[in-house]
């Protein structure tokens, strides 16, 4: 990789990682609305009938998660909670996984879509729909890993291989050469847009969840065998209590 292409990668993480950092940091916007990392403890309130809190996560497929959400101490809240999955179907509808007479929500599930879920949150009945909430989570994630090694021929020019990843994991890839092949490739995220060439990417924070792409080819027409290696490390995730609330929920 040339030195041009090296300073664009390296502009690329540290814009990657100044968005991730202001990202983090975010508590709430606008109108109640959240962004929620999985492991995260959230507070919230419902101050109006008739008013609704929104937060979102992302999750890709396989992603387990457990989403607790319980009203606060000294709070009459009766929260009652909707799920949506990245194309906006309910997988949990207002009123469902409600425990303790509606004091407490559990959901327990392994997602099938790669994206961004919402959670909504609203009172539940007309002694409930006011007061304040607390939203605790923990999630598992699928691993991020793999090694093949396989060959770029005069028949096949370049090799796709594909792994998922949740938006803020760590990435990194390496492709190693064997023979005449002179090796690159491409690092192409999950809304097609790609950088490189390059033969290694150290670390890169992935802004976005689902398919990355590394397409592997020969430069000048090179053929022969290569081993492409990735790992990665999800965003990390905290602990949840689902027993049920003490004397303070």
């Amino acid at each position: 990789m040339d030195g041009a292409k090296s300073k664009e990668s390296r502009l690329s993480f540290l814009v990657s990682a100044v968005v991730v950092a202001v990202l983090l940091s975010l508590t709430g916007v606008a109108s109640g609305d959240c962004v929620m990392i999985p492991g995260d403890r959230l507070y919230g309130e419902i101050n109006t009938v008739g008013d609704t809190d929104t937060c979102i996560f992302d999750a890709v497929q396989g992603t387990t998660v457990i989403i607790v959400v319980h009203r606060n101490s000294g709070s009459i809240l009766l929260p009652q909670v909707q799920i949506l999955d990245p194309d906006a179907a309910a997988i949990v509808s207002y009123g469902e996984r409600l425990r303790l007479g509606g004091r407490l929500f559990i959901y327990r599930a392994v997602l099938s879509k790669d994206g961004e879920y919402q959670l909504s949150i609203k009172g539940g009945s007309s002694r409930g729909e006011t007061g304040e909430y607390v939203v605790r989570s923990r999630v598992r994630y699928p691993a991020i890993g793999g090694e093949i090694t396989s060959s770029i021929t005069p028949t096949v020019d370049t090799r796709d291989h594909e792994f998922r990843a949740v938006k803020f994991s760590s990435l990194s890839v390496s492709l190693t050469s064997y023979g005449s092949l002179d090796g690159k490739f491409y690092f192409i995220d999950p809304s097609d847009n790609s950088i490189g060439p390059m033969t290694a990417l150290p670390v890169w924070v992935a802004l976005e969840s689902g398919v990355y792409t590394v397409r592997v080819y020969g430069e000048c027409s090179t053929t022969g065998d290569y081993t492409v290696q990735w790992s990665g490390s999800p965003p990390e995730s905290g602990s949840v209590h689902t027993e049920g609330p003490g004397d303070n929920w």
